[in-house]
């Protein structure tokens, strides 16, 4: 049993749209027991097609679906008629998209997958809510009634031949007649009015009391020709009025909900590390919600880190808790409930008064704190609790099931943005560990021959480009082969290394330190000319001269614009060759 009068949905024509077969096929046979008629459409374009061909008295579609989706039909068929009223069927994760539905003008929302129940009481309650926009009527510029509607007319219980001619003034209680004379003078002049209220008369003498919205109807030339009358019952109107605000304050939540989803998930691909993304998320938190207390945690090892929090003069989390704080026992937990959390479980508090153990509930209460919701931040792939969101509101809060799950929605983006980062840092920490192995010698840790190639043809074609002096150093180990025969290659490396590592010490930021190959290195230096680079050269020899067991023969060139890279090389190349040839342990240059 539903328990539901459905009564008003059998005279409605219903506009089902669904890509979904299996979706439209159970949804559609459930409806179609309720309504008058129901067009089923797969797609926006047919649906389009179907309210052009068919009196629709309310659609109901999907978002996203091929050909057209139920965003771009919504916009065509408003173009149509504005007042026709829209349901969407969406899930949390489109939440974009709801943002631009509600912007549209929907008038409500089903969240999937679709509970077919609640479907039928929200088109009910939807159709009621519509039903108090009542009754049209038009009257002629000296005040007669010319037309009014069948259900109008039934309402006040008389027939068309009883009102079409009369004056309108005949049907009001006296002492709103004058003013109503007035209001109608100011209609005849062309301007609309909005919310008038008077008392009609029913034909059993009784009367009852309306809101006027009219407006004048204009010919071709702009003259007022009649004007158009909607009344809607006072009653009726205050009855719906509560329905209408407690709607409107859920929709106004939810709506609050759905930014601060939309925007924490848009910041996910624009942070770098995840202790900023959890600081824009509070920042998020605090500038599209509603809370009078909130704060983001993380875990560690030795429990939960504070990350960020809402400023508050009276509250101070970390004051309360510490920066880092356990659910282990009573006394470091700060209620009953915090256990829950560890369990992925949401926390709700809905009266702090009525918690047994609330650490500092007075404190709470005294900075206006009544209910609290805490969700785990959880990860879904590592299977595994990685922080927790506390809200704290300053009224007692009875969070409605739509809400909650939209929280639930928010904790998951908030896992999913630190899933994110973190894979996208390991990705990036990977990638930059392969080119360091792809572009890195492995024994000395300097630029590799591969690399050092690629970035000197690079600055060759800078100094060509911009006319910028470029030197290159040629350094050869002195003796590197007897070092190897006598001590063997170990020594051998480790000289080497020794000498990288003091000459790496000394080369500017811009310089390029590079193994050319066994005992052979290269120095790429911009904006350098021959005379610096001689005597960086000699300041290189003279650190291992002095420092070291050990010396090296440098010769040095400056890159001319008949050079390529081989000649470059071979100039620098045979300077060290000459420093060879005199007696090692010197510079040489041309």
């Amino acid at each position: 049993m539903l328990n539901i009068d459905t009564s008003l949905l059998q005279t409605k024509n219903i506009l089902y749209v669904e890509d979904d077969k299996d979706t439209a096929d159970e949804v559609g046979f459930f409806l179609q027991n309720y309504v008058s008629d129901l067009f089923i459409a797969t797609n926006g374009q047919e649906g389009l097609k179907l309210f052009s061909e068919h009196k629709i008295d309310l659609v109901i579609t999907d978002i996203q679906m091929p050909v057209m989706n139920g965003l771009e039909m919504i916009r065509e068929i408003k173009q149509l008629n504005k007042q026709i009223p829209i349901m969407i069927t969406t899930a949390f994760n489109e939440t974009n998209y709801l943002i631009e539905a509600l912007n549209l003008g929907i008038n409500k929302y089903i969240l999937k997958p679709i509970n077919l129940k609640e479907t039928i009481r929200s088109m009910s309650q939807l159709f009621e809510e519509l039903e108090t926009i009542d009754f049209g009527y038009y009257l002629d510029t000296h005040g007669k009634i010319i037309d009014m509607s069948l259900q109008l007319l039934e309402y006040m219980g008389y027939l068309e031949d009883d009102i079409l001619g009369q004056s309108a003034f005949d049907f009001v209680k006296k002492y709103d007649v004058e003013r109503l004379q007035q209001e109608f003078s100011i209609l005849k002049s062309g301007i609309a009015l909005e919310n008038v209220h008077f008392s009609i008369r029913k034909k059993d003498g009784t009367y009852f009391e309306v809101l006027l919205d009219a407006e004048p109807i204009f010919d071709t030339t702009g003259d007022v020709v009649k004007i158009y009358c909607e009344v809607s019952s006072l009653e009726t109107y205050m009855k719906s009025k509560k329905k209408l605000e407690k709607a409107f304050a859920k929709e106004h939540s939810l709506r609050e909900l759905i930014t601060i989803e939309s925007k924490i998930a848009q910041s996910i691909a624009h942070t770098n590390d995840v202790e900023s993304f959890l600081k824009n998320t509070m920042g998020v938190i605090d500038k599209y919600g509603n809370y009078a207390f909130a704060f983001i945690s993380i875990k560690e090892d030795r429990g939960f880190r504070l990350v960020s929090q809402i400023e508050h003069e009276k509250l101070d989390i970390k004051e309360i808790l510490g920066e880092v704080f356990t659910f282990e026992n009573r006394e470091s937990s700060l209620c009953d409930k915090c256990h829950d959390i560890l369990k992925n479980q949401i926390t709700i508090i809905n009266d702090v008064e009525d918690v047994p153990y609330f650490r500092d509930k007075e404190q709470f209460l005294s900075a206006n704190i009544h209910s609290v919701l805490s969700l785990p931040i959880y990860s879904i792939n590592n299977e595994k609790i990685v922080g927790i969101l506390s809200l704290f509101f300053n009224k007692i809060h009875n969070l409605l099931k739509d809400e909650v799950n939209m929280y639930k929605n928010i904790a998951e983006t908030i896992a999913l943005g630190v899933e994110s980062i973190e894979m996208r840092l390991e990705k990036e920490y990977l990638i930059q560990e392969l080119e360091y192995q792809a572009n890195t010698d492995q024994l000395t840790k300097v630029i590799n021959r591969r690399k050092g190639f690629e970035l000197l043809s690079q600055e060759i074609q800078r100094s060509s480009r911009y006319n910028n002096p470029l030197s290159l150093i040629y350094l050869d180990i002195d003796n590197f082969k007897s070092i190897n025969d006598t001590y063997g290659h170990k020594e051998g490396d480790k000289v080497l290394i020794d000498m990288c590592n003091h000459l790496e010490d000394i080369l500017r930021l811009t310089d390029s330190f590079i193994r050319w190959g066994g005992e052979e290195f290269i120095i790429i230096l911009p904006e350098t000319d021959i005379e610096k680079a001689v005597l960086i050269a000699e300041k290189l020899r003279k650190e291992l001269e002095t420092k070291t067991n050990f010396t090296a023969s440098f010769g040095v060139s400056q890159y001319n614009e008949k050079d390529d890279v081989d000649s470059f090389l071979m100039k620098a190349d045979k300077n060290m060759y000459k420093a060879k040839e005199l007696g090692k342990n010197r510079v040489m240059y041309v």
